[in-house]
C-alpha cells in the first residue's frame, strides 16, 4: 500500500491527484517547491479559505463585507471611551497629577541643566564656609595626633551641620 501525503483536485488535468514519496508536488522546475500557483486552496475544497497570507492585494474599502456603516466612539471619561474634543485638563499641584501650567514650564525652562536642589546647594556652602574657617595645623611634619584628631572632628562638626 502507497503511503499518501495530500491529496488534491488538479482543475486543468481533470482530476485527484495523489501526493505520494514517489511522486512529489509539481514543482517550478528546480525540486522541491511547488510551482506559483500550482496548489491553491481550493484543490483542497471548494470553500476552503487560506488561514493567513504573507501579502495580499488590497481590496476595495466597497469590496469589504460585514463591516459596520458607521464607527461611532463612546464619549466617557475612562480608559476604554473617548473623550469629547471640547474636554479640558486641570492644572498638575502639589497634590494631584495634571498638566502642566504655563507658569510651571516657564519656571522649568529656567532651571539650568544639572542643577541641584537648592536646600542642598545652601548646607554645602555653609558646610565649606565652616571648614574653610578652621585654623589649620601649622607644621603637619611636626603635629600630634591630638592637633589631628581635634581638626578632623571639626571637620566633621562642619559637615555634619
Amino acid at each position: 500500500m502507497e503511503k499518501v501525503i495530500l491529496q488534491y483536485y488538479d482543475r486543468e488535468q481533470g482530476k485527484a491527484i495523489t501526493v505520494t514519496p514517489d511522486t512529489p508536488l509539481p514543482t517550478g522546475g528546480s525540486g522541491g517547491t511547488p510551482a506559483p500557483g500550482s496548489i491553491t486552496t481550493e484543490m483542497f475544497a471548494p470553500d476552503a479559505k487560506a488561514p493567513f497570507a504573507g501579502t495580499s492585494d488590497a481590496v476595495a474599502w466597497n469590496g469589504v463585507t460585514g463591516k459596520p456603516s458607521t464607527f461611532p466612539p463612546t464619549i466617557g471619561t475612562t480608559a476604554a471611551t473617548a473623550a469629547a474634543g471640547n474636554h479640558t485638563h486641570t492644572a498638575a499641584t502639589t497634590s494631584a497629577a495634571g498638566f502642566m501650567s504655563g507658569a510651571d514650564k516657564t519656571k522649568l525652562d529656567g532651571v539650568a541643566a544639572q542643577a541641584v536642589n537648592a536646600a542642598g546647594a545652601v548646607s554645602a556652602l555653609a558646610s565649606k564656609t565652616q571648614i574653610a574657617a578652621l585654623t589649620p595645623i601649622a607644621t603637619p611634619a611636626t603635629a600630634s595626633i591630638q592637633d589631628v584628631a581635634t581638626l578632623l572632628n571639626s571637620v566633621i562638626a562642619a559637615l555634619k551641620a
